[in-house]
């Protein structure tokens, strides 16, 4: 199963500690509200999604569009995802 950005209250009730700031993260209500920008999917279609994978047996279960895309890039660039990840992961950190 790979979910995407679903929205649940994790993040909101999530108790970060003074370490994430060494990952370039910041802790507070501007990071939460922030990070549920990008939560887009519903949590009870991704439950549905998830309740039809398991009694259907499916080997994957994807959640979101960016969970597709992502699979896809990792099973064409075998050798060379980790690498493009990273190198995804730091763009984006750049361009916020």
């Amino acid at each position: 199963m790979y979910p995407s950005g679903i929205k649940t209250n994790i993040a909101n009730s999530a108790r970060g500690n003074d370490s994430i700031r060494s990952l370039g993260m910041a802790r507070g209500e501007s990071t939460i509200s922030s990070f549920n920008k990008v939560l887009r999917f519903d949590a009870n279609e991704a439950a549905m999604i998830i309740l039809s994978a398991v009694v259907n047996d499916a080997r994957r279960c994807l959640i979101g569009s960016d969970a597709k895309v992502v699979d896809v890039v990792q099973r064409l660039l075998t050798s060379h995802y980790q690498r493009l990840m990273n190198q995804a992961a730091k763009l984006g950190r750049i361009i916020q």
